[in-house]
C-alpha cells in the first residue's frame, strides 16, 4: 500500500522518494520503508512470511536483508529525489515540521531495535526472471496485522558491496513487491485479558522518565 526510500547519505536526509518506481538498498545509505495491506491475516497466527522483490538495475549484489518493525507512522510522500516539507525522510517523519521521536531523532530512533521495535535478518533466495525473497520473522508481520508496526524497514546488510541495487516499488505494477504469508486461522473466541493491575516501578525509571508495572492475566490463546 506503500513504500519509499530513506537515505542517510550526507545532503540526502531529507529527500522523498514516494513517487519512484524503484527501492534502492545500499547498506545503511539507502533503505526501504513499506506498508502492507495486513486486512486478510488481521486474526491469524502468522507462522512464517516471506517477501518478494524484482531486481530494477544492472547491480544485484543483494546477499542479506534486515528487516525490522517501525515505531512511527508515516507517509510515502510524492517525491523521487527531492525536498518536500510535510513528507517522510530519514531526518524527519513529517520533514521540516516532526521528527520520528522527538527532538534530534531520526529514522535510526524508530526501527532495528530501537523504540521497541523487532530485528531480523535473512539470507535472499534468487528466483527467475529477476525475482528474488527472503524470509521475514513472523513477529514482525504478526505486529504488522495487530497495528503493533507501522509497517517494515527493509536494509542491505552487505552494504560494504556499495553496490547500488535496485528493486522496483509497488509503482511498477507489473513488479510490485509483495508478501506470501502462512498461519493459522482457527481463532473459536476472541482472547480476554484480565484483572489488569498498574503500580509504580521505581527500579525501571530514569532521571527524565517515570515507569510502571503492568500486570494482567490471559489465556495462551491472547498471546
Amino acid at each position: 500500500t506503500a513504500d519509499t526510500n530513506i537515505s542517510s547519505y550526507p545532503g540526502e536526509e531529507e529527500l522523498n522518494y514516494g513517487a519512484s518506481s524503484r527501492l534502492r538498498l545500499k547498506g545503511i545509505q539507502m533503505m526501504a520503508l513499506m506498508d502492507f495491506d495486513t486486512t486478510p491475516i488481521k486474526r491469524w497466527k502468522v507462522t512464517s512470511a516471506v517477501i518478494h522483490f524484482k531486481y530494477a538495475g544492472a547491480d544485484r549484489k543483494l546477499r542479506t536483508l534486515g528487516f525490522s518493525t517501525v515505531a512511527a507512522p508515516w507517509a510515502e510522500g510524492t517525491g523521487t529525489g527531492e525536498k518536500k516539507p510535510g513528507e517522510v525522510s530519514f531526518a524527519w517523519q513529517k520533514t521540516g515540521s516532526s521528527r520520528w521521536a522527538g527532538p534530534q531523532t531520526d529514522f535510526t530512533d524508530v526501527t532495528f531495535t530501537s523504540g521497541h521495535t523487532i530485528a531480523s535478518y535473512a539470507d535472499i533466495h534468487p528466483d527467475a526472471d529477476g525475482w528474488i525473497s527472503a524470509r521475514v520473522d513472523p513477529r514482525i508481520v504478526q505486529c504488522m496485522a495487530l497495528g503493533l508496526s507501522y509497517g517494515l524497514a527493509v536494509t542491505d546488510e552487505k552494504g560494504q558491496t556499495m553496490a547500488n541495487n535496485d528493486l522496483y516499488s509497488r509503482e511498477q505494477s507489473n513488479a510490485k513487491p509483495y508478501l506470501t504469508v502462512t498461519g493459522e486461522t482457527d481463532h473459536s473466541a476472541d482472547p480476554k485479558i484480565e484483572r489488569v493491575a498498574i503500580q509504580s516501578m521505581p527500579s525501571a525509571a530514569g532521571p527524565n522518565t517515570g515507569a510502571v508495572k503492568v500486570t494482567f492475566a490471559g489465556s495462551e490463546s491472547a498471546f
